[in-house]
């Protein structure tokens, strides 16, 4: 198959590019992704469903890091998605940009054109943001954006951070995200607004757009240097897709490192080990690998507005189900996340470094079991704590800890090794604790202590420093926010430039979450978007030239 496209990953980056690529009909695009069309599954519209998704194994990769001091030698559960819209199709759905001045660090390490400025119009270009007249957002965009609807703990919870000094913000997005409100996600009219319904959607009946599923890409092809295609498996059947122009690996934090390794990119010393023919030596690839690591505080309480209460009171459930079904509302329209707060650790962080967000779920593992089959109700409210109980979760934005992601065989299919080194530094130890005694002491203020029963989990008892250290060590988990591995920057310390092309290479591009050199947001998913917006638009504007 020859093309002049080929796109590796219909992720949210996939799917960015795959829509604004196919635009010119001059222009044969190649979306090759590994997992399925999960489009006709209800669960992918209903926020609630996110639990159903990230139980359903056969839409996700399932990676798991290795052990480590930072989670007492846990190995940690890696999910993504493994369908058409990747992880926005099974992710929380949070919509946020990120603070400013983290876009103008990026610029500090030689990433020239990527200033908040720099990002800002292609920001307002993929959003639908309705509830805005802000000239900083945008309406008609592929993925909508909407306010989370008020609750009861969400607006205790924003109390109780206004009590303790903390400014409201209506608008994170366009206001500093520094204080507390309601979240923003991706969804319209009570509805997931995935990548795939953003942008694929509409526009799959492009004759000059060509999706592949069920394919996995298990080497990019070359000619000395130059990228020519990729080659893949459908059906225990290997494959040739060629490119005239370009490659463009859209494949995630783990899988993008993890095709160029195989295909002769990378550290000699790894590829050495696996007799890979190289096409350029590059230390960088697969380092730098950055995730955010959450500690959740768990409460019983006398609220009734949680999913908790919900899976155990019939009335309830019937209600909030016929207050979806009638009007998009209530608790069904989220993925039981309502409220955060950006705020700082302590009083020397420049700009807020936690974020801390409101769950109206409380279970001792961050899934809870989706039940046997169906809608298993009984085995959903087991997985759940008793009563109605909500969680507290916090993690530092900008951790220090890095870890890698290399391979470990020749096989695509065989697990990478990876390692996060969660909790390596002293500051993120600290962080965590701060995010932990600052979540107490939000609990303990007159708004949330009178509907708080009791701490379930870690209970009063752990108080120390130390204890508290302990207890993100030991039940702390990832957010599934990976990125840095083919990190944008200089070539003496980089994998891509500045517009996402391979050092060494020609013709072979990565795009996604994996060259975002730091974490520069507290949730991944709009900042992809965002990139390849902007590299679509660049590649456009070169093509005109």
């Amino acid at each position: 198959m020859q093309f002049d496209y080929v796109i590796v990953g219909a992720g949210s980056a996939g799917c960015v590019l795959a829509s604004r690529l196919s635009e010119n009909n001059q222009n044969q695009v190649l979306l090759i992704e590994a997992g399925d069309d999960i489009s006709s599954d209800l669960a992918l519209s209903i926020p609630l469903g996110v639990g159903k998704l990230l139980n359903n194994k056969q839409n996700l990769w399932a990676d798991i890091t290795k052990p480590s001091s930072g989670t007492l030698q846990r190995k940690i559960d890696w999910i993504s998605g493994k369908c058409i819209g990747g992880s926005s199709a099974i992710n929380g759905m949070i919509f946020v940009r990120g603070h400013p001045i983290r876009y103008d660090d990026w610029v500090s390490l030689g990433c020239n054109g990527w200033s908040y400025k720099d990002c800002l119009p292609y920001f307002k270009k993929l959003e639908d943001c309705q509830f805005s007249s802000s000239n900083l957002r945008h309406r008609g965009g592929p993925i909508g954006a909407a306010l989370a609807e008020k609750d009861e703990i969400s607006e205790l919870f924003i109390k109780a951070c206004i009590e303790n000094g903390y400014p409201r913000v209506i608008d994170y997005n366009a206001d500093i995200p520094d204080g507390v409100g309601y979240l923003q996600l991706s969804s319209k009219n009570g509805k997931r607004v995935s990548a795939a319904k953003g942008y694929l959607d509409n526009i799959s009946h492009r004759k000059n757009l060509t999706i592949l599923k069920n394919a996995q890409v298990n080497k990019i092809l070359f000619s000395g240097n130059q990228a020519i295609g990729v080659s893949y498996i459908k059906n225990n059947q290997i494959y040739k897709a060629l490119a005239d122009k370009e490659v463009i690996l859209c494949a995630g934090a783990i899988r993008s490192p993890k095709l160029l390794e195989l295909s002769g990119v990378g550290n000699p010393k790894i590829l050495n080990n696996y007799s890979i023919p190289m096409i350029f030596e590059n230390e960088f690839v697969g380092e730098n690998l950055q995730d955010h690591f959450m500690t959740r505080i768990c409460y019983e309480t006398s609220s009734k507005d949680t999913v908790n209460y919900m899976m155990g009171n019939k009335f309830s459930l019937g209600i909030q189900l016929l207050n979806y079904l009638v009007f998009k509302k209530g608790i069904f329209s989220t993925t039981t996340l309502k409220s955060t707060a950006y705020l700082r650790s302590n009083e020397f962080e420049a700009i807020p470094n936690l974020r801390i967000q409101v769950s109206l779920m409380s279970a001792e593992g961050r899934i809870p079991e989706s039940g046997k089959s169906g809608l298993d109700l009984a085995g959903i409210r087991a997985s759940l704590d008793p009563g109605s109980a909500f969680h507290i979760g916090v993690y530092g934005m900008y951790p220090d800890s890095i870890g890698y992601s290399h391979i470990n065989s020749l096989d695509i299919n065989s697990p990478s090794n990876v390692q996060p080194n969660y909790l390596d530094t002293a500051r993120d130890q600290k962080t965590v604790i701060e995010g932990l005694q600052l979540i107490r002491k939000l609990a303990e203020s007159p708004a949330l202590k009178n509907i708080i029963t009791k701490e379930i989990r870690p209970t009063k008892q752990v108080s120390s420093n130390d204890d508290l250290l302990n207890f993100a060590k030991e039940t702390g988990h990832t957010c599934w926010h990976p990125i840095g591995t083919c990190k944008m920057g200089l070539e003496k310390n980089s994998v891509v430039d500045i517009n996402c092309k391979v050092f060494g290479t020609t013709k072979l591009r990565v795009v996604d979450g994996s060259v975002l050199p730091m974490h520069i947001s507290s949730n991944t998913n709009i900042p992809i978007l965002m990139l390849a917006e902007k590299i679509s638009d660049s590649i456009a504007q070169a093509n005109q030239q």
